[in-house]
């Protein structure tokens, strides 16, 4: 892109974020409640909550620091990043590794990549 393309492109979305975006975002946005859905809903509620949250930290450091060691340093990045991404997913939702039925809801995603993974749906799809 050229110059004056950058121009009219930043200026079209500076015209959707005022005129568009913004007014949908204002009508029901609450900062205080957004941050207070997202600390109930991910694990950083576990860390200070429950008497265990420590070791959710812990995992937390160390699945970065996994994701640094394969991203930045360049350390088995096929081993490590899903590992470490893996990690950081449990770590912070962890209702993602709930089984269907528990809870009196559907279960996580974790739970259903391990059924396809079970009936070989999910082998098959990576091969084709």
């Amino acid at each position: 892109m050229n110059f004056t393309t950058k121009k009219v492109f930043k200026v079209l979305l500076l015209f959707v974020a005022l005129f568009v975006a913004a007014p949908l975002v204002a009508q029901d946005f609450n900062f205080g409640e957004t941050l207070r859905n997202f600390g109930e809903e991910t694990g950083f509620a576990q860390m200070f909550a429950t008497e265990g949250g420590w070791k959710t930290l812990i995992m937390l450091v160390i699945s970065c620091f996994l994701l640094y060691l394969a991203i930045v340093k360049k350390y088995e990045p096929l081993l490590l990043l899903p590992i470490a991404f893996g990690m950081l997913l449990v770590n912070i939702y962890p209702d993602i590794m709930k089984m269907p039925g528990e809870g009196g809801g559907d279960g996580g995603l974790l739970a259903y990549f391990y059924k396809l993974d079970e009936w070989a749906i999910l082998p098959s799809l990576m091969v084709s």
